[in-house]
């Protein structure tokens, strides 16, 4: 869960405009409209990976960039 609330969200990648889309569950069995999120100009996000990545336990994105660091 992105937001803590225990039902399962999604990320996804969007090349095409520098940003990753955080899709968070309603918890009803549907998500609710994308949240943009900038990644950094000429990034062309490819993949995205989710976890726990330092020692804080709160929710980690990690991008994958096609053009720049």
């Amino acid at each position: 869960s992105i937001n803590d609330d225990y039902y399962v969200d999604f990320v996804v990648a969007n090349a095409g405009t520098d940003t990753i889309g955080i899709f968070l569950n309603s918890g009803n069995g549907s998500l609710l409209d994308p949240i943009p999120v900038s990644v950094g100009e000429n990034c062309q996000p490819r993949s995205v990976a989710v976890g726990f990545f330092d020692d804080n336990y709160d929710t980690d994105i990690a991008v994958a960039c096609f053009r720049s660091n």
